[in-house]
C-alpha cells in the first residue's frame, strides 16, 4: 500500500517481531513498527473505513483524517510504541 508520494507500508519479516508492519516514509531515517501484525493493520483500516475516518471523497479519491486515524489506531493498538508516542 502506497500513497503515491513514495511512502508505503511493508511487512517486516525480520526478528524480533516477524510479521510486523512498518510505514516507510521517504523523508525519514527510521521506520518504526506501526502495527504488530497484518491482522492488526487491516482491522484498524477496516474500523477506520466503517467509522468514516477513511472515506471516498466527492472526486472518488480515497482520503483519511490523519488525526482521527491516529486516535483510533492508538486505541486499537495500545501495545505498539508508535501510537503511544503519537499521543505525546
Amino acid at each position: 500500500m502506497a500513497n503515491g508520494g513514495g511512502d508505503f507500508y511493508l511487512v517486516d519479516l525480520r526478528p524480533p517481531v516477524p510479521g510486523s508492519i512498518r510505514h516507510f516514509r521517504l523523508e525519514e531515517q527510521e521506520h518504526p513498527v506501526e502495527f504488530a501484525s497484518l491482522a492488526a493493520f487491516f482491522g484498524t483500516v477496516a474500523a477506520a473505513f466503517e467509522r468514516g475516518v477513511i472515506y471516498i471523497d466527492s472526486n472518488g479519491y480515497l482520503e483519511m483524517n490523519d488525526m482521527q486515524f491516529a486516535e483510533l489506531a492508538g486505541a486499537m493498538n495500545p501495545d505498539v510504541a508508535w501510537w503511544r508516542i503519537a499521543d505525546d
